[in-house]
């Protein structure tokens, strides 16, 4: 599982990403970082929160484990890239896991971003890069965050329908 670390006093502006495991992989931009006041103090607070913050929503969610993604296509799906640390982190993690390709699929991003990403996986999917990019949200006619009530239902009927194509 994936966390955006975002800066102090605008979370959803990320300075980095970490992504859970045996071996937690943490890309920090330290440029950004910088540029918003992130010490390493509050990084490392940061951090440790959002493994705690991951571990329970893991819990909560019935997601024991990583899936096994040796020699499989591994999708990554993502509501939109602005800087990219998020998904970069979580492109880094799934090639670690062994996939055959990792394919990204987003609905939005900023051309120069979607160039750095470019060497992390093995095809991108994007709907629109926008050459004027300011956020995601601005994309979206509704975007609030999805609670852990929602992301419980959906997983619910995601297994339920893998039940009913299995049958």
């Amino acid at each position: 599982m994936v966390q955006k670390l975002g800066a102090q006093g605008r979370p959803e502006y990320a300075i980095g990403a970490i992504v859970d495991g045996q071996d937690p992989e943490v890309v920090i931009d330290y440029q950004v970082a910088a540029a918003v006041g992130a010490e390493d103090g509050y990084i490392k607070r940061l951090i440790a929160v959002s493994l705690e913050k991951i571990r329970r929503r893991r819990a909560a969610y019935g997601l024991d484990l990583p899936l096994d993604l040796r020699d499989r296509t591994a999708v990554l799906v993502d509501d939109g890239v602005a800087t990219g640390s998020t998904v970069k982190v979580a492109l880094k993690a799934v090639r670690k896991a062994g996939p055959r390709s990792i394919v990204l699929a987003v609905p939005v991003a900023p051309p120069d971003t979607l160039s750095e990403l470019v060497p992390l996986c093995d095809e991108i999917i994007c709907l629109m890069a926008p050459k004027h990019f300011h956020a995601v949200g601005a994309h979206y006619n509704d975007f609030g965050q999805t609670n852990d009530a929602e992301v419980l239902d959906y997983l619910e009927r995601a297994r339920d329908f893998a039940k009913q194509v299995s049958q």
